[in-house]
């Protein structure tokens, strides 16, 4: 009966050894400046087991977001950080990616990290069709968040007709005429803005518009 109590002890010693990197937080959200298309952020921890932690494998969901550590093995009580570049381009709203960290005592843990961008300018309808027989103008309103930015080029691939006009308010009207001559049952949109961030003008992809 004492050699069966001693074994006991031991494997539980050994168990509460490993798995022991305590996280400061596993979950953020970002909030990005208008002229950023890039987050940077990081996810701390510690090591507060008795044996040293490796870790073995850093990987994001997304080949637009990379993580990593500055080194592999972590003594008792060390600190480390697990850095993440997040590449958000011309998205708006929440962008959420998530990164999976495996350590040789075969734990994982997976970090969430999302970005908050701000919307360039809100879009009244969210979509436009048209109808069998109708051949109507459509009118996209469109309201920047600041009345200092600006729309600068319109984009539409097939026709590539449209009318973008300028508010008094600073808000911006796009007459989209119907077109015999547009193939694809839906394109998207694309406004250039003059806002400018990481050496490139941010666009705004519309809703796609049916046929």
């Amino acid at each position: 009966m004492k050699n069966i109590i001693l074994l006991f002890c031991f494997i539980s010693f050994t168990t509460q050894a490993h798995a022991a990197l305590k996280w400061e937080a596993k979950e953020k959200t970002v909030k990005l400046k208008l002229d950023e298309l890039e987050l940077q952020t990081e996810f701390s921890f510690v090591n507060e087991g008795k044996e040293p932690v490796k870790i073995t494998s850093v990987r994001s969901s997304c080949g637009c977001t990379t993580a990593g550590t500055k080194k592999d093995v972590y003594w008792p009580g060390e600190k480390g950080k697990v850095l993440v570049s997040m590449v958000v381009g011309s998205h708006v709203g929440e962008y959420t990616k998530t990164i999976l960290v495996e350590t040789d005592d075969k734990a994982s843990t997976t970090l969430v990290c999302t970005a908050a961008i701000p919307e360039l300018l809100t879009i009244e309808p969210k979509l436009i069709h048209w109808k069998y027989g109708d051949k109507k103008t459509k009118v996209l309103k469109l309201t920047p968040v600041d009345k200092s930015i600006r729309i600068t080029h319109v984009k539409i691939p097939q026709d590539g007709r449209a009318n973008l006009i300028e508010q008094d308010d600073g808000k911006y009207e796009l007459r989209i005429p119907f077109s015999e001559s547009r193939r694809a049952r839906s394109e998207s949109i694309v406004l250039e803005t003059d806002v400018k961030a990481g050496g490139v003008f941010k666009i705004i992809e519309l809703p796609q518009t049916t046929e």
